[in-house]
């Protein structure tokens, strides 16, 4: 939220951005559509600070901005959107992020439409230490198997990951419960 210190040690706070920190606000600064449409990243960033430091309810400001403006995120890198997918698959909170995200349509947009939390929810129970590639072939295995390889090919992973993620997809998962 604009805060910075200078090469003398002084702390600048413009915005208000330490308060906000105390308090648990991510927010934009200023007009949360411009922020957004400076940089689309910054729609997946708002919601990996809302899982870090955020609490309490997102800010209804930011989730209408990033609701508007989600078809953004296809104008962005594969590399841009797979690097703060990751942070925000190995961060925490991540299902009701993830779930937050999908009311807004960005998990759409980023990931899938078709993209399970609730089988995603249901591995973190047994198995909280899942990577985040586990996570996301979970997130995504039940999407139509064009819909995967796309995601694949949008992401620009390594064929390693590529190959391993596709594994995991048509591994069968054991009995985690539900549905």
């Amino acid at each position: 939220n604009a805060m910075s210190c200078d090469g003398a040690g002084r702390f600048h706070d413009p915005m208000g951005g330490r308060a906000d920190l105390a308090a648990g606000r991510v927010r934009f600064v200023g007009d949360a559509g411009l922020r957004i449409a400076e940089d689309y990243l910054r729609i997946l960033r708002f919601f990996r600070f809302h899982a870090r430091y955020g609490r309490g309810p997102a800010d209804p400001a930011a989730l209408a901005a990033v609701t508007e403006l989600a078809p953004g995120i296809d104008r962005l890198s594969g590399e841009r959107v797979r690097q703060e997918l990751w942070r925000i698959l190995a961060g925490p909170e991540v299902a009701p992020t993830l779930l937050l995200m999908q009311s807004t349509g960005v998990l759409a947009r980023a990931v899938s439409a078709l993209a399970s939390v609730d089988a995603l929810e249901r591995l973190l129970a047994h198995y909280p230490e899942a990577d985040p590639l586990l996570r996301l072939a979970v997130l995504i295995r039940d999407a139509p198997e064009g819909e995967a390889a796309r995601l694949v090919e949008r992401l620009r992973l390594a064929n390693a990951e590529r190959d391993h993620l596709l594994a995991l997809i048509a591994t069968p998962l054991p009995d985690l419960g539900g549905g």
